[in-house]
């Protein structure tokens, strides 16, 4: 990390601290939603003794991506901020168009893209400042 100037140092860490939360905060909704589906399953599973058809193999493309990607990439952004964020925002970014690909429509408001995007874009926004400061 670089010296920032007093107030934008002031700036970056209030931002960086609310990445960290509000990543923390998407990662376990994201884990409870994902927790949620497989105890959905497990429950058919016991109580109808068939756990339902398989999952096509372009669906687990959208698994890899939400909550996979959005998870890894949030935690790799804690420690290396430009990285992490980027990759959360291009997972979710391809999630959204490969899922309209799939099936001709958007899954969710962009409420919640914006819900899951927050952070990522928080710890962009952080590394970039620091980058921005360490030219000048």
């Amino acid at each position: 990390m670089t010296v920032l100037s007093g107030r934008e140092s002031q700036r970056v860490t209030l931002l960086r601290r609310i990445a960290r939360i509000w990543s923390l905060i998407v990662i376990a909704l994201v884990l409870a939603v994902a927790l949620f589906q497989v105890a959905g399953a497990v429950r058919q599973l016991l109580v109808e003794g068939s756990a339902g058809p398989p999952v096509p193999l372009r669906e687990w493309m959208l698994l890899i991506l939400n909550p996979g990607g959005v998870i890894a990439s949030l935690l790799l952004a804690r420690r290396h901020e430009g990285a992490g964020g980027a990759l959360a925002l291009a997972s979710l970014i391809t999630f959204y168009l490969y899922f309209y690909w799939l099936r001709g429509w958007f899954s969710a408001s962009l409420l919640l893209f914006a819900l899951l995007a927050g952070p990522g874009a928080l710890f962009v926004i952080c590394w970039w400042l620091e980058r921005r400061q360490a030219l000048d």
